[in-house]
């Protein structure tokens, strides 16, 4: 009779059985604790997270590390934007990377600007009007800004990349870092004839 009742329970669904439940509950649980937005919801510290935003361009997105002052951030990121809009003709931001330097226990930031000009000029011509406009820029975050403590400027120029003469290799840029007051020019670079 034992052997019957042995062979029945054999026979029985999986669903039937009582560790088939157990199994079940253990793996919702663990799909439950390691999915992304349990995950999202259990950091609260924003700190050394990357986002992307929207930039005023449609194309193109800003990318913004969080640490302690977003709000600094946020101004930085606008200040830039509204100066290009407002003093820049034929430029355009393509790419704006905003970085958080609070190892020294101060709110100071590393700013990196990726732009886009597209006028159609000689080479020397363009380098006067980018060398004036990134200097420019500088000086309107060392005045507006002064928790900016490094600025790095990156120029692609369409018109040249196709009909220019090439004498030097990377990207056109000009990086300033703060000097008292204001900015100084520690670097730069034109790569066309």
């Amino acid at each position: 009779m034992t052997s019957e009742s042995e062979s029945k329970s054999n026979q029985q669904p999986i669903y039937k059985k009582w560790w088939f439940w157990v199994i079940i509950v253990i793996a919702l649980v663990i799909i439950y604790a390691v999915s992304p937005k349990q995950q999202e919801s259990q950091s609260s510290e924003p700190d050394n997270q990357a986002v992307e935003t929207p930039s005023t361009d449609t194309d193109t997105k800003t990318e913004i590390t969080l640490e302690y002052s977003e709000g600094s951030m946020r101004e930085i990121e606008s200040t830039i934007r509204n100066r290009a809009a407002e003093k820049y003709e034929d430029a355009k931001i393509t790419e704006l990377l905003i970085f958080d330097e609070t190892d020294n226990g101060k709110d100071d930031y590393t700013v990196m600007v990726y732009l886009n000009w597209d006028k159609k000029n000689k080479s020397a011509t363009a380098k006067e009007m980018l060398e004036t406009y990134s200097s420019d820029l500088a000086a309107t975050l060392a005045n507006e800004r002064p928790n900016v403590d490094a600025v790095n400027i990156y120029w692609r120029i369409p018109y040249l990349q196709e009909n220019g003469k090439k004498v030097g290799n990377g990207e056109n840029y000009w990086i300033y870092t703060k000097k008292s007051n204001g900015m100084t020019l520690k670097d730069k670079n034109w790569i066309y004839e």
